[in-house]
């Protein structure tokens, strides 16, 4: 839960947490930390496959650790993290409260690394948002002449035959007329529709981020298979921050143990307790089923672990 975690006041532009542990004042502890959505470990240079520490650490006066921006400024707000101190394992979403270091915002943001999903085979079939697919227009029928009349000699040639001509050809150009005014008038009074396809790309719905939630929602909706999951992972995200109650309950379902795991985005690590965090903001957002899925994650928290005793205490009265 968000207050295991907060900002260091004696650095409020950022890029520093306090860690709440339970450990003696003046001890020293050794952390590790995993990220459960990507599968990887935070090292000092980064997140990485293998499993890994970050050093020792000093235990304030008030009971916690101090972390730097080489751990800050490389977790996402809302990240799902598995935290070792001292071997004892705990499970947090990392709170939106802390801030990155000016550093790190000058450097790009956030520097989370997550599986690379695989390319979309549908990926470049689609135009851009503002790119529209041409229609070609159909080529007028071609126009069959009749053949030409052999001449004849003036004082032989047949009665009828050079009306029959002239006639023939009129009929030719009235034919020609109706097909140009045909053409003309479609393309003034009746446009072609062009189809508007998504791009499903991650350079597509980076595109579409600041849009809002339902929007994208509806395009990833759209998308199926062809979305990677850090894609819909961002838009979800994006949407827990506005408060958005299709997101909350989303969420929550991602990590409640009692939904069936299924569809593109799966998390490794479903914790009750941050389910429940997410089903009681998504009862008071006014979900109206939150509150009897919040009854039920509530039922799964383990009384041993510090964390489903916070999240009992917080969301589960």
């Amino acid at each position: 839960m968000n207050d295991l975690i907060r900002p260091d006041p004696q650095h409020p532009q950022g890029g520093w947490a306090l860690l709440q542990v339970a450990l003696p004042p003046g001890s020293t502890t050794v952390l590790a930390i995993r990220d459960l959505s990507a599968e990887q470990w935070l090292a000092a240079d980064g997140w990485q496959p293998g499993q890994t520490a970050l050093g020792s650490f000093e235990v304030l006066a008030a009971g916690d650790v101090c972390l730097g921006p080489a751990i800050v400024d490389r977790v996402e707000p809302y990240a799902a993290l598995e935290i070792s101190v001292d071997g004892k394992k705990t499970r947090l979403t990392w709170p939106d409260t802390v801030a990155v270091s000016p550093a790190g915002l000058q450097a790009g943001g956030l520097q989370v690394t997550r599986r690379t999903a695989p390319a979309s085979p549908l990926e470049g079939t689609f135009p851009r948002k503002d790119q529209t697919l041409p229609v070609e227009e159909a080529a007028p029928p071609p126009i069959e002449m009749p053949p030409e009349l052999p001449t004849d000699d003036p004082e032989t040639e047949k009665p009828g035959r050079r009306p029959l001509f002239l006639g023939l050809g009129f009929g030719a150009l009235a034919v020609v007329a109706a097909l140009l005014a045909y053409i003309s008038f479609r393309n003034d009074d009746h446009p072609v529709a062009e189809p508007v396809l998504a791009d499903c790309s991650t350079s597509g719905f980076a595109a579409r981020r600041d849009l809002p939630y339902f929007e994208q929602i509806a395009t990833a909706t759209q998308c199926g298979g062809s979305a990677a999951p850090e894609d819909l992972l961002r838009i979800l995200e994006a949407g827990v921050r506005a408060e958005e109650v299709d997101a909350l309950v989303r969420m929550a379902r991602l990590y409640d143990p009692g939904v069936p795991a299924e569809g593109l985005l799966v998390l490794s690590g479903r914790d009750p307790a941050i389910a429940a965090e997410y089903y009681a903001r998504a009862a008071a957002a006014g979900a109206g089923d939150a509150a009897t899925a919040l009854s039920a994650v509530c039922a799964l928290l383990e009384p041993e672990n510090l964390l489903h005793g916070t999240a009992r205490d917080q969301f589960c009265q």
